[in-house]
């Protein structure tokens, strides 16, 4: 499946039930940040967000499909990524960046099968829900600075976390507070972003291209600066 970001689609109620533990709703998008509870750091613990849809059933099964291509994808994921040089209106030199990200996404429900929903919260915006994946194995041992800065971003913003096991990358992208891909859009730059350190790029004329296989790559972070409007992903590659 060829993305530019992690599409949903839909499920039937049979899977619901199937991976349903316990869920919870809030009202206010102000209180819903499950990205950042402990339990989204969890190796085996994965963070998907859905629109608001017709019912709270649907939103949560795109939320569950959602986990189902982060898990995909972190088996194995072609990345085309090209960076291009463009002349800004001020007349400056500045990079352009294109991401394509392809996956099978074809197991999904066996992967579906292996999910259990830990937290959800819903708002009129739509879904966010954790979701436990039990065959997710270990994670690289990655410390990320969560101080926050005078940006108000927390310090990985800017100083992603070093290792010799491991590589790290940050993506963002500017997109209304309350889109539901503004993390799955963010999520596809930071792996993008990923490809330029793992992979060495071939010229195509004034451009730069990073394309290979990844495996084993998944999102440690993410926060959202609503002062910016700005969505961040963390995103990590053990080596």
């Amino acid at each position: 499946m060829r993305l530019t970001g992690i599409i949903g689609i839909q499920v039937a109620a049979v899977c619901i039930a199937s991976v349903l533990v316990g869920c919870a709703s809030t009202g206010d998008d102000s209180r819903v940040s499950l990205y950042a509870s402990k339990s989204a750091l969890s190796g085996d613990v994965y963070y998907a967000r859905a629109p608001s849809m017709q019912t709270a059933e649907r939103e949560l099964a795109e939320c569950l499909f959602r986990v189902a291509g982060q898990v995909s994808l972190r088996k194995k994921v072609f990345v085309r990524y090209i960076v291009s040089p463009v002349t800004a209106p001020d007349g400056s030199t500045v990079k352009r960046t294109q991401v394509v990200l392809d996956y099978d996404q074809s197991n999904s429900i066996a992967i579906l099968d292996n999910l259990t929903v830990i937290k959800v919260a819903r708002t009129a915006n739509g879904t966010e829900a954790l979701v436990r994946y039990a065959s997710a194995g270990t994670r690289a041992r990655v410390q990320p600075d969560a101080r926050l800065d005078g940006s108000g971003n927390p310090r990985w913003v800017t100083n992603p976390p070093r290792g010799s096991g491991f590589f790290a990358a940050v993506g963002s992208i500017v997109q209304n507070p309350s889109a539901a891909d503004g993390y799955a859009n963010a999520d596809t730059n930071a792996i993008g972003a990923l490809a330029s350190l793992a992979i060495k790029p071939a010229e195509s004329g004034n451009s730069r291209v990073y394309e290979g296989t990844l495996r084993g790559v998944y999102i440690a972070r993410r926060w959202f600066n609503a002062r910016e409007g700005r969505w961040y992903s963390l995103a990590i590659l053990p080596r």
